[in-house]
């Protein structure tokens, strides 16, 4: 009974082990015991108390980091949970006598051994995170069988969690003896307008008590809705479910500065209040004094380090803080127009001051964001980005914005079908780590866990985004796409209805329309037959005649389960004359219009739009008409242009196209494709092996898993009998193009 409650104990541990914040409280929590408890039942299986029970598992599982010789010191303290190296050292240092540093294998078989005589071992449990080297024309019956059993146990891994919704319900709740805070818009009292100066106060503020442990700190995003709002706190606090809030107010007259605070509970009672006055040139050390005094209300020690922390200023230049906010909240209106003034505002703040960290890093995040409206401007902004998230991490090394951004931009580096996101997952633990409150850290983060499968850490990430920033728009959809992506459609309904006054109107048609897909396909899984599909989206539209989402989509299901190009085109072309201003159906349209070989037709529907395109969606529109003429020479003149440098996938199969097995290795070599796109190639070179091995592995992060189906390259192979249990293993019926 012991050792099975410690495994069990154990277990949650090693799940959370990354998790710097997860301690006695949270592990009492989740194996459904008070702290005390917990406590005697530890302490009476193995001597040590709760904290010293996991803070010895993390050195432990550190040990075995060290051992393996991929990591630094201090990459190793942040994977097992240590905020800091130091420290990390001084513990590994307690534990096994040695510092990391001389720890080694000869070491710890001769002479090392734990200070407690009941040594942690992580028992059978045991995450590990190889990397295989793959072959490109596999050989060997043992190999091939046991990368099919792993192929099948993926597939079934993913059946699982989409089917199991109805039994696995996560819970993932707030823990309630866990302090949390809103920082409400100080109130600008002076005679001028001074409003950029109170933001900055609230936002300052704001940022030093997220840097506390043990205090969750509600976004401004969220914050700042209740801006000038009349409503009582105890509904403030219930709408963004905090236990605390603190509202203040600023006024200035000549060189002085006087600023008001008060804390009150969820109930508007009264805890604290202080007023401040302090010269103009001083108004940084105001802020760290009311994080202090916060902290000091709500009981929670700071640490050496969190004193520190508080006592650092973004800038001392006033003047390059005034730019900054103003920047700021040019950005986050989103227009082109608001995106050029920010970037000059954060311009003029690195120019007064170029040691100011935050604003490289909202620079940068500001071009990223702007590139996903203007794709023209993504290649010759890149440097600069780079530069900026650089330029930051040297000033500060310990900037969570700046890794946050960082994350994003390897996101944003990468195409769906070469998509790899270990890089991004690294950066966005650092800036969680760095600022358990970064919302936006915990949202990206969340996306990329639910985009490779990881259920269970992708809804505990975009649960902790949701909180941390409760009326957020895109993080609440994300947390709906999210759930419906897992299958939990019961949970995503639920959800919605409690955040639909959140919702745009075309957020409501664009979550409506995730419901029915959503449930589309757990139709299809359920049934096994992905056909199933088809007749689901044909019900919704007998429904909804007039909803041109459900007809591309439909037109792509004819395409990829049935490889029909006919309906392909027939239902793109529906979803066009419904609505020819929404873009996707542009693009979808003309897609089917070429693979259905209706070249004119394709080619003067993208003359008719090339003044909405940018220039590499313009390019990425000849490639694809030229490649289906199979004129492959024009082709490849597309991607020999610089906008096109990146777009691996479409030169490795144009290479292949060509016999130029040479530039294809090459290609290969780079480790740049995804299993889709090195099927596909090895299915133009004709290596059948090859190409079996990576359908076995190919898992899109879209909606429909089959794209391979509907493309031409598989043509030559869908009457062979492999072809047709890779249909039937993936629920994808067997039609006249079998037989």
């Amino acid at each position: 009974m012991d050792q099975a409650f410690i495994h069990k104990v154990k277990q949650i541990v090693l799940h959370y082990i990354e998790d710097e914040n997860f301690g006695a409280n949270e592990l009492a929590s989740k194996i459904n015991l008070s702290t005390s408890q917990l406590l005697r039942r530890i302490k009476n299986i193995t001597g040590k108390t709760t904290n010293e029970f996991i803070r010895d598992l993390r050195l432990h599982e550190a040990a075995k980091l060290i051992k393996e010789d991929k990591y630094t010191a201090s990459e190793i303290s942040f994977q097992v949970g240590f905020s800091s190296p130091s420290y990390f050292n001084k513990c590994f240092h307690d534990h096994y006598g040695v510092t990391p540093g001389e720890y080694n294998n000869d070491l710890e078989d001769s002479s090392l051994s734990e200070k407690s005589e009941n040594t942690i071992t992580s028992g059978s449990y045991s995450v590990t995170d190889k990397t295989t080297v793959i072959q490109q024309k596999p050989t060997g019956r043992k190999k091939y069988i046991l990368r099919s059993l792993l192929g099948l146990l993926i597939i079934a891994l993913i059946y699982h969690f989409y089917t199991d919704y109805k039994n696995k319900i996560i819970l993932f709740k707030k823990n309630p003896d866990k302090k949390s805070i809103a920082v409400l818009p100080f109130k600008d009292m002076s005679q001028e307008d001074t409003q950029w100066f109170s933001d900055g106060i609230t936002d300052n503020i704001s940022s030093k008590l997220a840097q506390i442990k043990g205090l969750t700190v509600i976004s401004r995003t969220s914050s700042d809705t209740y801006k000038n709002s009349d409503k009582k706190i105890p509904r403030i606090a219930k709408e963004l479910g905090v236990t605390y809030i603190l509202e203040g107010s600023v006024t200035i007259h000549d060189n002085e500065v006087k600023i008001n605070t008060k804390l009150v509970n969820a109930n508007d009672k009264h805890l604290w209040s202080n007023e401040y006055m302090v010269s103009f040139d001083n108004i940084f050390s105001i802020q760290k004094n009311v994080a202090t005094h916060v902290a000091e209300q709500l009981q929670i020690n700071l640490t050496t380090e969190e004193e520190i922390s508080l006592s650092s200023f973004p800038t001392k230049n006033l003047e390059a803080y005034k730019n900054y906010i103003k920047a700021r909240n040019f950005a986050e209106k989103g227009t082109k127009e608001d995106f050029k003034l920010s970037i000059e505002l954060f311009q003029q703040a690195i120019d007064l001051d170029p040691e100011f960290s935050d604003a490289y890093a909202e620079m940068a995040s500001t071009y990223i964001y702007n590139n996903y409206l203007d794709m023209n401007s993504w290649n010759q902004n890149l440097h600069k980005i780079n530069y900026l998230i650089d330029k930051a991490l040297l000033i500060d090394p310990n900037s969570s914005k700046a890794y946050s951004t960082k994350g994003m931009l390897e996101r944003r580096m990468r195409s769906p079908y070469e998509f790899k996101a270990e890089n991004a997952k690294k950066y966005f633990k650092k800036a969680i780590v760095l600022n358990p409150n970064n919302a936006v850290a915990h949202r990206d983060i969340a996306n990329l866990y639910c985009r490779t499968g990881n259920m269970d850490k992708s809804i505990s990430h975009i649960n902790t985004a949701a909180e941390l920033d409760p009326l957020s728009s895109h993080i609440n959809k994300l947390k709906i796409d999210i759930l419906l992506h897992f299958g939990k459609i019961k949970e995503a309904e639920e959800y919605y209805k409690n955040k639909s006054l959140l919702f745009s109107n075309q957020n409501r048609i664009d979550i409506g329309n995730n419901f029915i897909i959503s449930k589309a396909i757990l139709t299809s899984l359920e049934k096994k037959d992905w056909s199933e599909s088809i007749k689901h989206l044909h019900h919704a539209i007998s429904k909804d005649p007039q909803n041109s989402y459900l007809y591309r989509v439909l037109g792509d299901l004819y395409d990829i389960v049935l490889n029909d190009d006919i309906k392909y085109l027939e239902y793109a072309q529906m979803a066009y004359q419904l609505d020819s201003t929404n873009w996707y159906n542009t693009v979808s349209y003309f897609s089917a219009a070429i693979e259905g070989e209706k070249f004119k037709e394709g080619k003067e529907l993208m003359n008719n739009y090339k003044h909405l395109m940018s220039d590499d969606q313009e390019l990425i529109g000849y490639y694809y008409y030229y490649y289906h003429k199979e004129n492959y020479d024009a082709a490849l003149e597309i991607l020999n242009d610089s906008l096109m440098k990146h777009q691996y996938g479409y030169r490795a199969a144009v290479l292949a196209q060509k016999d130029s097995l040479e530039g294809v290795q090459k290609i290969l070599n780079m480790d740049v494709l995804g299993n889709y796109e090195k099927a596909r190639v090895f299915a133009i070179l004709k290596e059948r092996d090859s190409m079996y091995y990576y359908l076995e592995k190919e898992k899109n992060y879209t909606y429909f898993d089959h794209v391979f189906n509907g493309i031409k390259e598989a043509d030559p192979y869908r009457k062979e009998d492999r072809y047709k249990a890779f249909l039937k293993k993936n629920y994808l019926p067997i039609t006249h193009w079998n037989k």
